[in-house]
């Protein structure tokens, strides 16, 4: 604990006297080929340092170290009025990976076709919300946990969406293959064309999204998917080798979606996720559910600096109270750019504390996080 409060002074002085810096907060724009064709890029990066403890029955766990959580590469491309790419790649590691690789087509003023490897519709508290505009240091827990448990970790998949945008509304539909990892991509020259796997496990997914005239920047809306790929992030420790089938939902209510938008802000998430049941070898039929839920509460202090507090409580099996988790995540955020004039995510630096409390283990576990975030 004295470890913990000495690097929480420490930080907070560095927030503190940290002047703004000279930057850009926004994607430039370069156009190419003439006035068809128009590219930007942009480019994301967020290092911090981390200083973790966490309670084991061998001994207390501490952990000090710096880190990338994010590097990436952004790319639009616009084809005339109809059509745009758009690709990802993340650098934060030893190797580089892509994470979008998605093509829209315009088929009227309102709606738009898209395809590739992206985000489709899903919980609006996980990778809909841009990387560049989470609250605090991470999105909360119960989406990494949803993610985790169901598509992939960076809840994109491979399919095709139809996206409807009218001022107040958004609407999505969106076919998938259920799995991030599963690329189905075989040709007919191929030894095996299905490549020996049998598998007509596919997802659907609706999203809708409505934007109030009165608030700017808030929204309310829900989802609601459902997935038979039986991928192995389904597969239950209960039933080892069974892939599981599940339905999920979730709703939101955001008045002031954005850091930095408004005076006070505040943000609810509900996420489930229920899955097909299945036989076990010892305990007859075992069917398990995911609850999860976060409140968001900001306080723009200045136009620079805005304070923050989520509070979270999700189960990955409501059948064990044993499985239950809370979180509570404190933060504070100076924006250089805002104090400029400009983005308030553009260059930031945030301090996040989270108190994580299982059930079950009696001493909380304990992340400190001073991040960087630069963003044009």
């Amino acid at each position: 604990m004295k470890t913990l409060l000495s690097l929480l002074g420490a930080s907070l002085f560095l927030i503190l006297i940290t002047v703004p810096v000279q930057g850009q907060s926004n994607p430039q724009h370069v156009t190419v080929g003439g006035k068809d064709v128009s590219l930007r890029l942009g480019f994301t990066a967020q290092p911090r340092l981390t200083y973790a403890y966490e309670p084991s029955a061998g001994g207390d766990i501490e952990r000090l170290g710096f880190g990338m959580r994010r590097f990436r590469f952004k790319t639009y491309v616009n084809y005339g009025e109809d059509m745009r790419f758009f690709s990802q790649w993340e650098g934060s590691g030893p190797t580089v990976a892509l994470l979008d690789i998605r093509g829209e087509y315009r088929l009227n003023d309102k709606t738009w076709l898209r395809f590739g490897r992206f985000v489709g519709a899903h919980p609006r508290v996980m990778a809909i919300t841009l990387h560049s505009d989470i609250d605090v240091i991470d999105r909360p827990g119960i989406a990494a946990v949803w993610a985790r448990n169901t598509i992939g970790a960076d809840a994109r998949d491979y399919g095709a969406e139809i996206l409807y945008r009218i001022p107040r509304l958004e609407y999505r539909l969106f076919f998938a293959n259920g799995y991030n990892q599963n690329n189905f991509r075989n040709e007919a020259n191929n030894a095996s064309i299905t490549g020996g796997v049998s598998d007509m496990g596919m997802a659907i997914s609706t999203m809708v999204r409505y934007f109030p005239e009165r608030f700017t920047n808030s929204e309310a809306g829900g989802y609601v998917g459902y997935n038979q790929s039986k991928n192995p992030l389904t597969v239950s420790s209960r039933a080892p080798g069974v892939g599981r089938g599940f339905f999920s939902t979730s709703a939101h209510a955001y008045w002031g979606a954005i850091a930095g938008s408004q005076p006070v802000r505040a943000k609810l998430d509900v996420v489930s996720v229920r899955y097909e049941s299945v036989a076990t070898a010892n305990q007859g039929n075992y069917q398990q559910t995911f609850l999860g839920g976060a409140a968001t509460f900001a306080w723009l202090v200045r136009p620079a600096l805005e304070l923050d507090v989520i509070l979270e409580n999700y189960n990955v099996d409501t059948g064990n109270a044993a499985s239950e988790t809370r979180l509570l995540t404190m933060g504070a955020t100076y924006s250089f750019s805002a104090a400029r004039g400009d983005s308030f995510m553009g260059q930031k630096i945030t301090l996040g504390y989270t108190l994580k409390d299982e059930r079950g283990v009696d001493d909380f576990g304990h992340l400190l996080i001073l991040q960087f975030q630069i963003l044009f």
